[in-house]
């Protein structure tokens, strides 16, 4: 399929299962999740073995391997039987565990989605409609674990219910939120929160009217200034400045896939980040622009527009770029051999080679405004997914190797105050040495796909 990823993918999908599910904390994750395993559409026998282990990893408990007839090959049956066994093998410490959940949340705005669909999409062939957030969202969740950043998901709903105490990061996705969620949101940096966001920002309402609340916090110009400006009274939803450049959000393209359209893509602008040297960053599918207002510059576009903005707001930071990071983050990231046009022709390549540039210029950035970035279990390469889990007082750490390579020599760091202060640690089927370096050890251990390590205390 022209928008799916590889395994990976299964992750962001295990995060969407455990976001609908934490209305309900009792509930399991059995998963009607099918792991589809048709040899016809050129899935490789990888591709079911990384899907099972993505999900496993995830805290889904359940799912079904999916075939028809003879499209599963024998080699595909022993793809299955080795992530059955090596998932079975650890299922009495899987099964009762849960992910714990890590510091950052990314928006999954229902509003933003409605007022997508509102838009004509183009009707070519095999094209999915208005979705550049949607995918943004699902590339943007990837670069965020790849910077070794566990990830939950936040609806405007629960934004708005104030379930982001929970959380240090909010990265917002989309243009719309609604004015309540909005609000909820000034609160929460005021008092000490890190607020995260590409292009547009929520400055848009549940009725697409101008959303003033969180211009201030992102330091830039709004309509309140607009209507001082004018010596006007400013009613909250009113537009004072059609047209004017501040805040200006221009979309390129609906469905910028990563298998598809962003193999040809061409970048619209470039942003270059203050005091970054890794290069400059392409802008694809958005670009937005805005005048500072309080806030610093930290980045601009080619012609010297604000391009990135950074703010103190009360206890907390805002960080405000005005690019979509995930989408240029998949910018190039699989071949243009075979013909990129989606589908079985792309089916065999399984692992994205994203580039370094806009992992290290995100990294960057954030630690802008989040000096203390971090997680309670990290590793030293960025496509080894690292999830912590808890039973109880028992720990466990899911890892799974995303690379497509075996990784001969893995660090797993785990900071010893989050994880229950362990002393030692065993893996399920790799073999591994302990460092001890006083806050944290250091578990080091090769790593082929799978594996599943116990910490002890």
């Amino acid at each position: 399929m022209a928008h799916y990823l590889g395994p990976q993918t299964e992750s962001y999908q295990g995060a969407l299962a455990r976001a609908c599910a934490k209305y309900h904390p009792d509930t399991r994750l059995d998963s009607t999740t099918a792991v589809f395993s048709w040899h016809l559409y050129g899935y490789p026998p990888e591709y079911a073995e990384m899907t099972a282990y993505a999900l496993a990893a995830n805290g889904v408990k359940g799912y079904c391997y999916a075939t028809c007839g003879d499209w599963a090959t024998v080699e595909i049956l022993k793809a299955w039987k080795r992530a059955s066994h090596a998932i079975g093998g650890v299922e009495d410490h899987l099964v009762p565990a849960k992910m714990v959940p890590g510091k950052v949340a990314l928006g999954w705005s229902e509003t933003t989605t409605v007022w997508e669909q509102a838009v004509a999409s183009d009707p070519g062939f095999n094209m999915p409609g208005n979705v550049l957030y949607q995918l943004e969202r699902h590339y943007l969740y990837i670069l965020l674990r790849h910077l070794q950043l566990p990830v939950e998901l936040l609806s405007d709903a629960d934004i708005e219910e104030g379930r982001l105490q929970d959380y240090q990061v909010y990265v917002m996705v989309g243009d719309h939120t609604t004015r309540r969620a909005a609000e909820q949101i000034r609160r929460w940096v005021e008092a000490g929160g890190v607020l995260v966001s590409g292009a547009g920002g929520g400055l848009l309402d549940e009725f697409n009217r101008p959303l003033d609340t969180l211009t201030e916090v992102y330091g830039i110009k709004g309509q309140r200034q607009y209507a001082a400006e004018q010596g006007r009274e400013y009613i909250p939803g009113q537009a004072y400045a059609d047209g004017a450049a501040d805040n200006k959000l221009e979309k390129f393209l609906q469905a910028p896939r990563a298998k598809l359209e962003l193999i040809h893509a061409h970048p619209t602008d470039a942003i270059t980040v203050a005091g970054f040297d890794g290069g400059k960053l392409p802008v694809l599918g958005a670009r937005q622009t805005f005048t500072a207002a309080g806030g610093g510059v930290v980045g601009t576009f080619a012609a010297g527009q604000p391009a990135v903005v950074t703010n103190a707001f009360g206890e907390g930071r805002a960080l405000l770029m005005g690019f979509l990071p995930g989408i240029s983050y998949f910018y190039q990231a699989f071949p243009k051999q075979p013909y990129g046009r989606g589908g079985e022709d792309l089916s065999l390549k399984l692992f994205p080679q994203c580039k370094p540039l806009l992992r290290d210029a995100l990294a960057q950035l954030l630690r802008q405004v989040w000096p203390r970035m971090g997680a309670s279990v990290t590793t030293s390469h960025p496509f080894v997914e690292a999830n912590l889990m808890r039973n109880g007082d028992d720990y466990h750490i899911a890892l799974v190797n995303f690379s497509g390579t075996p990784v001969n020599t893995l660090d797993v760091t785990v900071s010893k105050r989050e994880c229950g202060q362990p002393v030692h640690a065993e893996a399920a089927y790799g073999k591994l040495e302990v460092e001890d370096r006083g806050d944290a050890l250091v578990l080091k251990m090769p790593l082929e796909q799978f594996d599943f390590v116990t910490l002890r205390r």
